[in-house]
């Protein structure tokens, strides 16, 4: 499919907009805020996270390729995997199994991204694909292109991103970004993440792209989130610096860190000094 991309290198597909971030790597985002990416090899296709599955996004990556394709998620959070049932096999982080069993639990926010109750109705999602399991050192074979998989625990216990070997782009779904959420139940403690993260960064990557931003990032943001982690475990930081919020049902405490690239972490209130 051969697509018209405009000056900023969008194109718009059926309800969906696909950002060209190279010949390789298109970012394919469906109106709901999360991304999904495709990755495309000379023999095979990848297809990274489903998002909501609130449009047909099997039969836009039919259009986008026409090798076989594969399909994998990042983590098991609903924005990022509820599209699956569109497909007939999905490989989902082996960690993250418990977390997928929770999925229901979030129905009720997917029904808030239609504009009406008919757009609803035409979109209900039908039964997942039976689970298969993808690890830390799984490699995909798209001929030209290997994409490995690689430990990104911390957001969820199980979280995985997709490394892009011959591109050095690592795909991250939620486990890096510039708002970095470790306070929910499936979250790892801070010192986990820190290590994460510092394993993270010998591995031989030059851009990240994450599953809410349309732009790379560098190594550079794993060395903020990173200082901005000790800040908390060291007791550089109290709640008196902290933004505090309430989200989902969980207090939390959001610290910047201005070192450039500035970020935010948000943990748990209660795992923070008080002065």
């Amino acid at each position: 499919m051969n697509l018209d991309f405009d000056a900023r290198k969008r194109a718009f597909v059926d309800g969906f907009c696909v950002l060209k971030k190279n010949d390789r790597i298109f970012h394919i985002n469906d109106g709901s805020g999360a991304f999904v990416t495709l990755v495309m090899g000379s023999e095979g296709a990848l297809l990274v996270d489903t998002s909501w599955g609130i449009k047909n996004l099997r039969s836009l990556v039919e259009k986008l390729t026409d090798t076989p394709f594969k399909v994998v998620n990042t983590h098991g959070h609903p924005d990022h995997c509820y599209g699956n049932f569109q497909f007939d096999e999905v490989f989902v982080p082996e960690r993250d199994i418990e977390v997928y069993k929770t999925i229901q639990d979030y129905s009720s926010s997917r029904d808030e991204l239609f504009e009406s109750e008919e757009e609803r109705l035409a979109a209900l999602p039908g039964p997942f694909p039976p689970l298969k399991t993808v690890k830390a050192g799984d490699i995909f074979d798209l001929g030209d292109l290997h994409v490995r998989a690689i430990p990104l625990y911390g957001h969820t216990r199980g979280s995985l991103g997709y490394l892009i070997e011959e591109e050095k782009v690592l795909l991250c779904g939620d486990a890096i970004s510039l708002s970095q959420w470790l306070f929910l139940k499936e979250s790892l403690s801070l010192k986990e993440v820190k290590k994460t993260y510092e394993e993270t960064l010998k591995e031989d990557f030059e851009k990240i792209l994450g599953s809410h931003s349309k732009v790379w990032w560098t190594k550079e943001l794993l060395k903020s989130l990173i200082q901005n982690i000790n800040n908390v475990l060291e007791g550089k930081v109290s709640l008196k610096d902290a933004s505090l919020e309430r989200i989902m049902d969980y207090d939390t405490a959001s610290f910047f860190c201005d070192r450039d690239p500035g970020c935010w972490i948000l943990v748990p209130e209660n795992c923070v000094k008080k002065s």
